[in-house]
């Protein structure tokens, strides 16, 4: 159905390689801190798109107009200041994502550089800083986004999924295999701290769960394409409670694997090996590829 449909594109939108950094956050803020984050940024999430939607079909339907993009609507119903305002906004948005994608990037790749035995320690020297990645990545990223038709991209969606659903598992798999059995990870996520050790720790991985959830830019075109009416607040409510709930567990779990030497993605907690480099470098093709329709 079209409801399902739009829940599952919504929920693509919203579990990505940040999720890779919740158990970051759960360090940073305590475990009940860190999920408390994850559930009162899903609430809003959740609010705010069927908000935004409500408000988009009041003014189609005063106006005749329709489909309208943010700037539409804000032209529209507050006038053209305000329209040029939410324009300059979004494309903000865009390029703090998109920088955010050269940073995952950049850390996987020197990372694996500082690491034996992957692809990536025979191409490059040892020892290879994340900036150099990101600057090389940036410079094949940049003219490929001055192309103006960029369906030869659209196998992305299936890539990241199977990207990110690998990369999930292997953490798993890898922490509880460590670990022994589940009840033994939960005894250890027992024994970590509850909450953030100062304002400091909690507000500088606040920024990580609002990432993940705020994907209001891209609700217009689901919407418009697929659930609408009725549908549209049921589609929102399953996308966004099965992905908020999925995030928690892995954020949990992971902080439990490795405490406080769980690093800023988890990913680089795992040691070296032909599968772990293949689900980091697939990861990497992801954003690669999605860099380009994001900005």
């Amino acid at each position: 159905s079209s409801s399902t449909a739009a829940s599952l594109n919504l929920a693509k939108a919203i579990v990505g390689a940040g999720s890779f950094s919740l158990p970051y956050v759960c360090k940073k803020q305590g475990v009940v801190g860190g999920l408390g984050t994850i559930v009162v940024c899903a609430v809003l999430a959740s609010y705010t798109m069927q908000s935004l939607i409500e408000s988009k079909d009041e003014v189609e339907k005063r106006t005749g107009l329709a489909p309208l993009s943010y700037v539409d609507t804000a032209r529209l119903t507050l006038g053209q200041n305000a329209a040029t305002l939410v324009f300059t906004l979004t494309a903000m948005a865009s390029l703090l994502v998109c920088s955010s994608y050269l940073a995952f990037i950049g850390s996987t790749l020197a990372t694996m550089a500082a690491q034996k035995g992957n692809i990536i320690t025979n191409l490059v020297p040892s020892g290879t800083s994340k900036e150099v990645f990101e600057v090389a990545v940036a410079a094949v990223l940049l003219p490929i986004c001055c192309l103006r038709d960029f369906r030869f991209l659209s196998f992305t969606s299936v890539l990241g999924i199977v990207a990110v659903v690998t990369a999930c598992a292997t953490v798993l798999f890898d922490g509880l295999s460590a670990q022994g059995s589940l009840d033994k990870s939960i005894q250890a996520l027992q024994s970590l701290p509850l909450g953030p050790a100062s304002v400091t720790s909690y507000f500088e991985s606040f920024g990580t769960v609002v990432y993940l959830f705020c994907v209001n830019f891209l609700i217009f075109p689901i919407q418009q394409n697929m659930a609408r009416g009725k549908e549209w607040p049921v589609s929102v409510q399953q996308a966004v409670t099965a992905t908020a709930a999925c995030n928690a567990v892995f954020a949990a779990l992971g902080y439990s694997f490795f405490g406080d030497e769980t690093q800023e993605i988890i990913l680089n907690n795992l040691g070296p090996g032909e599968l772990l480099s293949a689900v980091k470098l697939l990861l990497c093709v992801d954003l690669l590829c999605s860099y380009p329709l994001v900005l």
